[in-house]
């Protein structure tokens, strides 16, 4: 089997591949074992830093997760998707590029999504969906775009106890409840329930996906605890700090169940399916040139 070529703005697949090849490709390169980086608290997305914020709309609904279960309907536990319109079980990169997206930055055509939040058995739907690219990494010039197609999850949804840090997902609340950042939810009262979901943000520079979905990426790491984080050698390509925030419409967080189990088995989905070009522009002229670009329009 022909092997793609990493080049700078992705992967070059052999002539004629299609989306099933180069799936199949991606994560037969993957069974070689990682080794993945020991996780370290990292910072949350701050509204002001150095990068852009895309703002995407609740899309829909589904049983399907096309990166654990692809070519799959009904499989899974429930999800809710944000981003391309297009996205379920059996969405291929060359499918979510043509789809249409609830961004307000038409170029963002990636799929993200996450477990549908349960209060009193009734779902609810999300008040709104931002979803941070920040620079953590140092130095932030050497940050580059993620590759077209590149798939990640971050959390763990068979999780079978609260985490020990927030370094991965955090609970919080907006408008008037408590500010700090908490391992599981908490009683807002008058503020709504939010969720930051941490993504990580080095890459081994080879692999789309693999077969477990996560050793292809790991977690900047701060050894000295001075603020400079760095990729570990494992996973030398730093690329943009991903972090979704999602918001509820729920007082009482204490309440939340999700769709995969506890509140503890929080984790999100991206596939990456942006408009490459303007990608690498966004990380040229905002992460990498330290500027906070807020919503930076199309």
């Amino acid at each position: 089997m022909a092997i793609p070529v990493l080049t700078r703005a992705g992967f070059d697949y052999p002539r004629g591949a299609g989306p099933r090849a180069r799936r199949t490709i991606s994560v037969l390169m993957g069974s070689v074992a990682l080794l993945t980086a020991s996780l370290v608290a990292a910072p949350p997305a701050v509204a002001g830093a150095p990068g852009w914020i895309s703002i995407c709309d609740f899309s829909h609904r589904l049983i399907a997760d096309p990166i654990v279960f692809p070519g799959q309907q009904f499989a899974g536990h429930m999800h809710d998707f944000y981003g391309n319109k297009t996205t379920d079980g059996f969405s291929t990169i060359a499918s979510l590029s043509r789809g249409t997206t609830t961004c307000s930055m038409t170029s963002d055509l990636a799929a993200y999504w996450a477990p549908s939040v349960i209060v009193n058995s009734a779902v609810r739907t999300p008040r709104s969906g931002s979803f941070y690219y920040q620079n953590v990494t140092r130095p932030a010039k050497a940050i580059v775009p993620f590759p077209h197609g590149l798939e990640v999850l971050a959390g763990d949804s068979h999780a079978t106890a609260p985490p020990t840090s927030t370094k991965v997902f955090y609970w919080g609340c907006t408008g008037g409840g408590p500010s700090s950042s908490f391992t599981r939810p908490v009683n807002c009262g008058t503020g709504w329930v939010t969720v930051h979901v941490n993504f990580p943000d080095c890459w081994d520079g080879k692999h789309l996906d693999v077969l477990d979905h996560k050793s292809h990426m790991a977690y900047s790491i701060d050894p000295v605890t001075d603020g400079a984080y760095k990729c570990p050698k494992s996973h030398p390509v730093p690329v943009p700090r991903l972090t979704y925030a999602l918001e509820f419409p729920v007082h009482d967080g204490r309440k939340i169940k999700l769709a995969s189990g506890p509140a503890y088995t929080m984790h999100a989905d991206f596939i990456n399916t942006w408009k490459q070009k303007r990608l690498r522009h966004f990380v040229r002229n905002c992460i990498n040139a330290k500027v906070d670009c807020d919503k930076p329009g199309n």
